[in-house]
């Protein structure tokens, strides 16, 4: 299994981002006590699932089973963004450059980490099914 852990020191939260198998990731959960998490990964229609963003009120969590192309990266960034911001109490940020930044933060950090957590950026049949 691949994981990248990302710290949000400002925000004092991380986003860990997964790549694996089924039973890998929902083993990895497990350990972290997302046991929730780890149910709900093995409830998953992963034939049809691209990737999905999970939180556990602390933290959050991008889990795939196949490499994510640079749509599903970015529409999965948008529910982190807004995880996060949901868990900081800021459900709906008035200062819209916070979220930019965030968002912008984390896609160089996991564009950038491709040793450690692979990405299929670019893919001539690019569609993502939204869960």
């Amino acid at each position: 299994m691949r994981e990248k852990i990302i710290d949000i020191n400002i925000y004092r939260r991380s986003v860990a981002f997964m790549l694996g198998t089924e039973d890998e990731i929902a083993s990895r959960l497990a350990e972290l006590k997302a046991y929730d998490l780890a149910g709900r990964v093995n409830e998953m229609d992963w034939d049809n699932t691209l990737a999905l963003t999970l939180c556990d009120g602390s933290d959050v969590y991008v889990v795939s089973v196949k490499p994510m192309t640079l749509p599903t990266l970015c529409h999965e960034l948008t529910h982190v963004v807004y995880r996060i911001f949901q868990i900081i109490g800021a459900d709906d940020p008035i200062n819209e450059e916070a979220y930019a930044y965030l968002y912008e933060y984390l896609l160089t950090e996991i564009t950038s980490a491709s040793d450690e957590f692979p990405l299929q950026l670019f893919s001539d049949a690019c569609q993502h099914t939204s869960q």
